[in-house]
């Protein structure tokens, strides 16, 4: 095909536009006086010496001026410019960009293997990271998986039995249901890292945090609740291998016995979790119960990052007896 044949298009289709800029004082000026607060009295002047104050100050310590833009203005060379109705003057400029290296990084400059965004042109493409500069990942932070392996432990004790018509109480025999289906449905996401990534990629998702499915079990006693962690955060650590950059995982902890959920946690993280996820209320406990100190202060220590789902089993136990209606 004769290249008279082609025409070129935008290079890229973003959802947003995140710029910076160190050389627009008289620009950013303009903005600032343009833009102002209503009922901010100052005259133009004022403004004007105010933002070009800014912008040198700026200048001074490195720090650029950042600003949004419309991805609608994204358009190709040959395209035709909307002007919107109120525009009385159009000005232009000429600017060359560089896309140097090739793969993206979060915040802190850790690289993301296979980081990509699917469905949209320039995918081959990565973005660069600068100083100050916001990464472009997308991340879902509430994302579950279930080990298989770990429920087994459980499966045939009275407790679990007691503990499930506890929560369809709570949640209502309706709700109980749904959640049941919801998870059947889910199954293979919830189970399979080949099926969580691509649903990951169908829904332009970079990186996940996953946490195990929010039943902790907080009446297992000690030796079943150590069993119990421990095979729930090997599993999860095992489904996030999977794809070391794009899923990180957090663990479970048997809030229960405080001891050994410090234990539990700083075992998981020395063991490449980044946390734990915790209910809301474990085994007559709220989560500021003096008893769960040692746990907390471990937490600290380790710089952990942790995840509170409110689980529906928890309600009856935390609403007087007159609202526990089951509906």
């Amino acid at each position: 095909m004769p290249l008279s044949g082609l025409r070129m298009a935008a290079p890229a289709e973003p959802r947003q536009i995140f710029q910076a800029g160190a050389d627009y004082r008289s620009h950013v000026a303009e903005i600032i006086v343009s833009g102002r607060e209503p009922g901010d009295t100052r005259s133009d002047d004022e403004l004007r010496r105010v933002a070009e104050a800014l912008m040198d100050e700026r200048a001074r310590t490195g720090g650029p001026f950042f600003f949004s833009g419309l991805p609608a203005a994204m358009c190709g060379p040959a395209d035709d410019v909307l002007l919107p109705p109120e525009a009385a003057q159009v000005d232009w400029e000429a600017e060359l960009a560089v896309v140097i290296g090739a793969t993206a990084h979060l915040p802190a400059d850790r690289p993301v293997p296979g980081a990509r965004r699917p469905g949209r042109p320039g995918n081959s493409a990565r973005y660069v990271r600068t100083g100050g500069c916001m990464s472009p990942l997308s991340a879902d932070v509430h994302a579950h998986a279930l080990v298989p392996a770990a429920e087994a432990l459980v499966a045939d004790r009275p407790e679990l039995a007691q503990a499930r018509a506890e929560e369809a109480r709570g949640a209502g025999p309706r709700s109980a249901e749904v959640n049941r289906e919801q998870i059947g449905q889910l199954m293979p996401a919830l189970t399979d890292p080949q099926v969580r990534l691509a649903a990951m990629d169908a829904a332009g998702i970079d990186v996940q945090l996953v946490s195990p499915m929010p039943i902790h079990h907080y009446w297992a006693d000690t030796d079943l609740a150590a069993r119990y962690a421990s095979a729930v955060n090997a599993g999860i650590l095992d489904h996030c291998a999977a794809a070391p950059g794009r899923l990180i995982g957090l663990g479970t902890a048997p809030l229960q016995h405080p001891g050994l959920a410090a234990e539990v946690l700083s075992r998981a993280v020395g063991d490449g979790l980044r946390g734990v996820e915790v209910a809301t209320y474990a085994a007559g406990m709220e989560l500021a119960d003096p008893s769960l100190e040692p746990f907390w202060s471990t937490a600290a220590e380790l710089d952990a990052v942790g995840n509170a789902p409110t689980l529906p089993g928890a309600l009856p136990a935390l609403l007087p007896d007159n609202e526990r209606t089951g509906a």
